[in-house]
């Protein structure tokens, strides 16, 4: 599905990117009292289940060694590969400046055949061999080699130990790359899905074609373990083995800021230090420089780029809001603008940067409003919406604020498909989706589960702009959202949401009051739905600042 476009020719970076994201859904899963949490080495033959667990052990294969998977249960496993240096440190640093996806292959002529299916401008070859540059490849595998040229691109790597590791792993049921450079990324990933997998394994990548353990790795692994026990609720929930307790127990007697120079007399440092490349040593152990970019591995075997902005949940009752028609003393606008959409492919959770003419169409969208007093910007934590809000507040002077609930629907096993591929790939299952409110086997999110979390925050969005005695308010989120919305101060159907056309770009404007006598808040003016530049230009009124009526 990343490879040949619908059209017969060459791929592009941009369908490989939207490809199906297996973020692990909880529902209809019981929780677990307990998470086991174990360290493995790619080093051949080595004993890492012990009797720390009940007597539970396993001769684990290397990762050259591809006939050897690990003795875990992977389908039911959340999976961080580790190879600090430097394959997962250079893939995230090229998310974190803009690349699309990543593959990463086994070997040279894998990369080779790879290229074929892409427009070589829309790709970089990519990696090392032996820490050596490869001839014919765009970059080396030094994460500062990424730092400018990765945006809208496809990276294709290869190199001598962390890309061998992946095929060892690729059978999990959600596997993300980790590194100094994204530790809170990883973290808060298992403390959100640690209810829906049995086992969360630390997979050190190794060295010598993963044959060779590596202190390197096992120090991130360790530092990721003392942050997850830290965070999380319930540290004694953590079921370690021997391996992970070990690795953890040597962390303790490391300060904090002793770390990175513990890290620079580790033998794989030195050895790159003796090449010249300490300026890469440095940069691998800037912990957290990109704290939210998370690479995902999905179905299709891309590494595709989510920004994790997990947020601990609070229980708040959402208000109650609802549509009348009488006219108000007193009301709170809010526009609401949908982001960008790559082609007919459901985006989703994917997180894509926004495009070239989306964002036109927003700038001018933007300059309309201009004129009016915003109070904040409301956004989704996903990447394009937050580039939007960062154009509006920084046209309007407004803060922004992230909601998570203002996400995209997550489209579960469907992310990255046109409508007419999920239909050749999973027979029925959109039509059977759209008729049943509660329906979600395909790993993503019900109708039901989608329009209460967007309404729910949505309302919790209004409720606090009219607590703070604002007029106006910009939401910056998604097609599925303003239809959440919608459906909702309407009474529309799930029909009648599927049927509604947001364009990319579009300004919906809807206005609220405040009804004393029971403390919510009422729509009472739906004033126009998924207006373009030219049409809200026609239909915009600019109201005045707090307090007075236009």
């Amino acid at each position: 599905r990343a490879g040949p476009g619908a059209d017969g020719g060459r791929g592009v970076a941009g369908e490989a990117h939207v490809q199906q994201v297996p973020l692990v859904s909880s529902a209809r899963r019981p929780v677990r009292a307990v998470h086991d949490v174990d360290l493995v080495n790619a080093a051949r033959g080595e004993q890492r289940r012990g009797a720390g667990r009940g007597g539970r052990q396993g001769d684990l294969g290397g990762a050259a060694a591809e006939t050897a998977p690990p003795q875990h249960n992977l389908r039911n496993s959340l999976v961080v590969l580790i190879d600090v240096l430097r394959t997962t440190s250079t893939v995230i640093t090229a998310m974190g400046e803009g690349l699309h996806s990543a593959e990463l292959l086994p070997n040279i002529l894998a990369v080779k055949q790879a290229e074929t299916r892409y427009e070589r401008s829309n790709v970089i070859l990519g990696g090392e061999q032996q820490r050596a540059f490869i001839p014919g490849f765009d970059k080396d595998n030094s994460p500062l080699s990424y730092l400018e040229g990765s945006a809208g691109k496809t990276g294709l790597f290869v190199t001598t130990n962390g890309t061998r590791a992946v095929s060892w792993v690729r059978g999990s049921k959600l596997l993300v790359l980790g590194s100094f450079l994204n530790v809170e990324a990883v973290v808060k990933t298992i403390l959100f899905h640690m209810n829906a997998v049995s086992t969360i394994l630390l997979v050190c990548s190794g060295t010598d074609r993963g044959q060779t353990r590596s202190a390197d790795d096992e120090l991130c692994a360790g530092a990721i373990l003392r942050s997850l026990i830290e965070q999380a609720a319930s540290p004694a929930s953590f079921i370690l083995d021997d391996t992970a307790a070990a690795v953890l127990r040597s962390l303790q007697t490391t300060r904090r800021d002793n770390l990175s120079k513990h890290f620079q007399q580790l033998p794989a440092a030195m050895a790159l230090a003796d090449l010249g490349l300490q300026a890469d040593v440095d940069f691998c152990i800037d912990i957290n420089r990109y704290a939210s970019v998370l690479p995902v591995l999905t179905a299709t075997g891309h590494f595709v780029p989510l920004l994790v902005h997990y947020a601990a949940t609070v229980v708040v009752p959402p208000p109650v809001l609802s549509c009348t028609d009488s006219e108000p003393a007193d009301t709170v606008a809010v526009y609401v603008i949908s982001t960008d959409r790559a082609g007919t492919q459901l985006t989703g959770r994917v997180d894509p940067r926004i495009s070239a003419a989306a964002r036109e169409d927003i700038s001018g969208v933007l300059e309309i409003l201009s004129s009016e007093s915003v109070g904040i910007v409301a956004t989704s934590p996903l990447r394009r919406a937050r580039e939007v809000a960062q154009l509006v507040a920084t046209e309007s002077g407004a803060s922004i604020e992230i909601y998570n609930g203002l996400s995209a629907v997550d489209y579960g096993e469907w992310t990255g498909l046109t409508p007419e591929q999920v239909d050749t790939f999973f027979p029925g299952d959109q039509a059977t989706w759209l008729a049943g409110a509660n329906w979600a086997e395909h790993d993503g999110e019900s109708w039901n589960a989608l329009v209460d979390r967007q309404w729910g925050t949505f309302a919790q969005v209004v409720t606090s702009v009219r607590a703070r005695g604002d007029r106006s308010v910009v939401v910056v989120t998604h097609q599925s959202t303003v239809r959440s919305i919608l459906t909702t101060v309407r009474g529309w159907t799930q029909k009648d949401w599927s049927g509604l056309d947001i364009p990319q770009g579009s300004v919906t404007c809807l206005h609220f009051k405040h009804v004393e006598d029971r403390e919510t808040l009422e729509c009472f003016n739906v004033q126009y739905i998924g207006l373009k530049r030219q049409d809200f230009q026609e239909s915009f009124v600019p109201r005045a600042g707090a307090g007075v009526r236009v």
